[in-house]
């Protein structure tokens, strides 16, 4: 049995899943279970660093089932009201497409979905590692 207990380990929406706000939460949720996939480690301070950096450049560190245009999309329909609702309250749809440089409806999907786990993961941080 003590072999094994060290293969036994909390994930951050075990963690964290009841100091979260309600606001979002199924989208952060998911983000945190993305995070979990990607990291390789369960060191906190790990998850804190890789949170930060993603805020800061998204570009710097891809999340897991986060990259290819149809798990973006994928994500994007399993979280669709809280994405669109996140996207509202942040003003991304002030914008228009021309200005942001889009010109499909499906590339704003895509740029409205890395906006709202961006945002999302910002307020996650700020929830998690602010108190």
């Amino acid at each position: 049995m003590e072999k094994f207990s060290t293969l036994i380990t909390e994930a951050l929406k075990d963690k964290y899943e009841n100091s979260i706000g309600e606001k979002y939460k199924g989208l952060k949720i998911g983000i945190l279970k993305m995070i979990d996939e990607t990291l390789e480690t369960e060191e906190l301070v790990d998850a804190q660093n890789y949170m930060s950096d993603y805020v800061k450049n998204p570009e710097s560190g891809k999340l897991e089932n986060f990259v290819e245009n149809n798990e973006i999309f994928n994500f994007y329909l399993k979280y669709q009201a809280d994405i669109d609702e996140l996207c509202n309250d942040e003003n991304y749809f002030n914008n228009t497409m021309t200005q942001r440089n889009l010109f499909s409806l499906y590339d704003v999907i895509m740029d409205g979905t890395k906006f709202a786990v961006k945002e999302c993961i910002s307020i996650l941080y700020n929830e998690i590692f602010q108190k």
